[in-house]
């Protein structure tokens, strides 16, 4: 009774054998939605990694090539060293070397290759100053009397051209005790993924540098509202720091505003956050609302 059995099995078993044996060298069809992944892009030429193309084929050959073909998560490789910036219909052209790949497999699209389009957008490259934040007050403190500065002042950030364009000033993580400590490697706040910044991070280096002063004249106070004027318009502002940044930087750089409250100026330098603003004049402004025509 047992020996039956035993045989009945291995009959099944032998009978399953036999069948994905023929099946897998029986011609077969299937349908695939296969990805599309752009490469050899021109430099100045973007396509965003997140938007996922995909065309969807017919596929025919034996159930062997088939089968391998499926577990190999297969993705097509389109050529986009011709594409343009804006909106670039696909070529079927581009996708035959990867046809040719599969002899023995053929594809038959059951999309319209043509109607499937690709967007790019134009690179640029922007050079922009770096913004140092902090976790606390204590950590800048900790970090100004460490004599510690960045070793680069300014960062290249790469991208398309509308997320570039955004970009004024680059701002670091906030920077710990423990990252001063360490001298760990201190990396810029991302704003967009879709923009590269050179270098990828910064370090901590001690200061060597020869202190300057520079007097800037003539910076036009910041109008809030086109009724109201203010008198003086203008101030006069020294700087102190690295002889190196005091000399980089233009009067358009630094900017003056004024607190509608009381009328007292504020200023801010946008390049090189070390620099230290030693005096300014006039600290405050009298403002005067414009007579209505």
């Amino acid at each position: 009774m047992k020996n039956n059995l035993s045989l009945k099995i291995l009959a099944v078993v032998i009978a399953c054998i036999i069948w994905v044996q023929v099946n897998l060298l029986k011609e077969q069809s299937i349908v695939m939605t296969i990805p599309l992944i752009v490469v050899d892009l021109p430099d100045n030429i973007f396509v965003d990694k997140n938007e996922v193309y995909k065309l969807k084929f017919q596929i025919n050959g034996s159930g062997m090539d088939l089968l391998s073909f499926y577990i190999s998560n297969p993705a097509i490789e389109y050529d986009g060293s011709s594409l343009k910036v804006g909106s670039n219909k696909l070529s079927a052209e581009n996708l035959v070397p990867y046809f040719r790949k599969y002899e023995n497999i053929r594809f038959v699209p059951i999309d319209e290759i043509e109607r499937t389009s690709i967007y790019t957008e134009r690179v640029i490259q922007r050079k922009v100053g770096v913004l140092i934040t902090y976790e606390s007050e204590e950590a800048k403190a900790y970090f100004e009397a460490s004599n510690l500065e960045l070793n680069e002042n300014s960062v290249i950030v790469s991208g398309p051209i509308e997320d570039v364009q955004k970009i004024d000033i680059v701002v670091t993580q906030p920077i710990s005790i423990a990252m001063i400590k360490g001298k760990k490697k201190i990396k810029p706040s991302v704003s967009s993924n879709k923009v590269l910044y050179i270098p990828e991070h910064f370090s901590l280096v001690e200061q060597n540098q020869i202190i300057a002063k520079k007097t800037f004249s003539n910076i036009p106070i910041e109008i809030y509202d086109k009724e109201v004027s203010f008198f003086p318009n203008t101030v006069t502002v020294i700087l102190e720091g690295n002889k190196d940044y005091i000399e980089a930087v233009k009067t358009k750089d630094i900017k003056a505003k004024i607190k509608k409250s009381n009328g007292k100026v504020e200023i801010t330098v946008n390049k090189y956050q070390s620099l230290k603003v030693v005096d300014y004049s006039p600290k405050k402004a009298m403002i005067n609302k414009k007579a209505k025509k």
